[in-house]
């Protein structure tokens, strides 16, 4: 119950503090209450541990990842040191009415599978996904993997939570799960799971860490938290994570990372001070549809990371973005 309790203080305190971002007096500086002390500790923090700028080593074994533009979704390509390709979510699904599109950010009719994912598989020569992992039940995420399964792409896997998702909203992520399943690809993983392994790397779960069935935003919640390490290299891929699953796991994980692909399109509602303190990453990324109705990524939230110094990409404004890692160095690239 402590571990409940602490949770509900730090909401409160975040919700209070959010509070006055909106009021009047906070429209010129709106850094000048909730951000200012913060600023001065993790600006030390981040210049101190942050690693030595160095150009990635052509010469030296790469782990490349690929953030899709796919809309209102998220959608991510890792392909190992040893050209394992790891495909995280699959962006939206097909929207057949202007109001879905509209949701997506996405023309009707869009395939995302089809016209943006699968032509960066080609491109790289990938004729087969070794992991689909879908870390959250929202159509933003998983929506995606229905084309590519009914394309009859070969995947050598599929990992999701084995948290059970009800209600009409989640109807196209346990149809996947099924299909999954029938087909023997399914693997169901949790908080504590390494799910690959190679030379210098591991790819972690790292939440959900508790059962998030009472929770409010309970489908957020209880999305999975990943960390690609690759030597002296990190990238967390915080996804859908809510405010609770995001402040726990950075209270009982190692989350230092140098690039956070932010969760839930980069909004406030799921900012946590401690858990931004405790990645402390140089570069974030926020996946998000151009022109998207709730207007994310959230502008203070931006205005932070320039303060903060934290270089940020946004699929929204610039398309896609490539990183590259030799284990030393990590670098970001607007395609």
């Amino acid at each position: 119950m402590k571990f409940i309790a602490e949770y509900r203080k730090r909401r409160k305190e975040q919700a209070r503090a959010f509070a006055k971002l909106k009021s009047a007096s906070m429209v010129i500086h709106p850094f000048s209450v909730f951000f200012a002390a913060l600023a001065i500790a993790l600006l030390g923090w981040v210049l101190l541990n942050r690693p030595p700028s160095k150009e990635v080593r052509k010469d030296a074994p790469v782990l490349e990842a690929f953030m899709f533009n796919v809309g209102h979704g998220y959608s991510m390509l890792f392909v190992t040191p040893e050209g394992k390709s790891i495909l995280v979510d699959a962006g939206p699904p097909v929207p057949s009415t202007p109001e879905k599109a509209a949701d997506f950010c996405l023309m009707v009719g869009k395939d995302v599978w089809r016209s943006v994912i699968k032509e960066e598989l080609s491109r790289r020569g990938i004729k087969a996904v070794d992991m689909l992992i879908l870390t959250s039940p929202s159509e933003n995420f998983c929506g995606g993997a229905l084309s590519l399964l009914e394309d009859a792409f070969p995947v050598k896997q599929v990992l999701a939570s084995g948290v059970y998702f009800p209600g009409p909203r989640f109807i196209t992520y346990r149809k996947l799960i099924e299909q999954a399943g029938k087909s023997g690809l399914f693997k169901k993983v949790s908080a504590g799971d390494v799910i690959h392994s190679e030379k210098d790397m591991v790819v972690q779960v790292l939440s959900p860490l508790i059962d998030y069935s009472g929770f409010e935003n309970f489908d957020n919640n209880a999305s999975l938290i990943l960390r690609f390490v690759y030597g002296n290299t990190a990238v967390l891929y915080a996804g859908n994570a809510g405010l609770a699953a995001l402040d726990h796991t950075a209270a009982y994980k190692d989350l230092q990372s140098n690039v956070l692909v932010l969760p839930n399109f980069c909004s406030a509602q799921t900012f946590s001070l401690s858990f931004m303190e405790t990645v402390s990453p140089s570069i974030a990324l926020v996946s998000s549809g151009l022109g998207n109705k709730d207007e994310y990524p959230n502008s203070k939230i931006l205005a932070f990371f320039d303060m903060m110094h934290i270089k940020y990409f946004r699929t929204d404004a610039g398309g896609g973005i490539r990183l590259f890692s030799d284990g030393k160095t990590i670098k970001a690239a607007k395609e």
